[in-house]
């Protein structure tokens, strides 16, 4: 996100999928005003427990982050713009981008403006599982939907991992530097690093 010039400082931010608050606590920790809600209360600190459709339309955010559930993402970013949302970070399925009913409704709503493949597998357990972030079987890829957008192309690029960055060296970082997208994406993927 910070990649791309987007500040979310500032912002309004909702995971309406946030299960054990992996997105909003990971966010948090950049002072971004993250927030979460979920079908399923598994996250004391979640707004709501709610479907994601009546969070986002109660809660009107500014922009979303999540992981989505596969099969509903389309209808998060649907419901996203009937509340006038700016931008929507989905991690989802490099494979995602392909397919003619995909196609078809990437070329309807005109609304995917950048597409960020992550440059190895990353692994993504379940929040709050005991389960250890391994190299991923699954590719994955950050799409990101602009209400602004009008254009049937989008552009994007690789995502390179690094390994997150050594408390005592935090320390040290300008207050009003921002992360890097793949320091974020990271700490999102692996949840073991926050």
């Amino acid at each position: 996100m910070a990649k791309e010039g987007h500040n979310l400082l500032g912002k309004y931010v909702i995971d309406p999928c946030c299960g054990g608050g992996n997105i909003p606590i990971t966010l948090r920790k950049y002072g971004v005003n993250a927030h979460g809600g979920d079908l399923h209360p598994r996250w004391d600190g979640a707004l709501c427990v709610k479907d994601f459709r009546d969070t986002i339309k109660h809660w009107k955010p500014e922009i979303i982050v999540s992981n989505p559930p596969f099969s509903q993402w389309e209808e998060i970013v649907d419901a996203a713009w009937e509340v006038d949302t700016e931008i929507v970070y989905l991690l989802l399925p490099s494979r995602f981008l392909e397919g003619q009913n995909r196609l078809s409704w990437y070329l309807s709503t005109k609304k995917l403006a950048r597409f960020w493949q992550f440059s190895k597998r990353v692994s993504l357990p379940p929040g709050k599982s005991d389960m250890k972030p391994t190299g991923g079987k699954i590719p994955y890829s950050w799409y990101v939907f602009e209400r602004k957008h009008d254009q049937e192309t989008w552009t994007g690029g690789w995502l390179p991992i690094s390994r997150p960055i050594p408390e005592p060296c935090k320390e040290q970082l300008v207050e009003e530097e921002a992360p890097s997208e793949a320091q974020i994406a990271l700490d999102l993927s692996h949840p073991e690093t926050r």
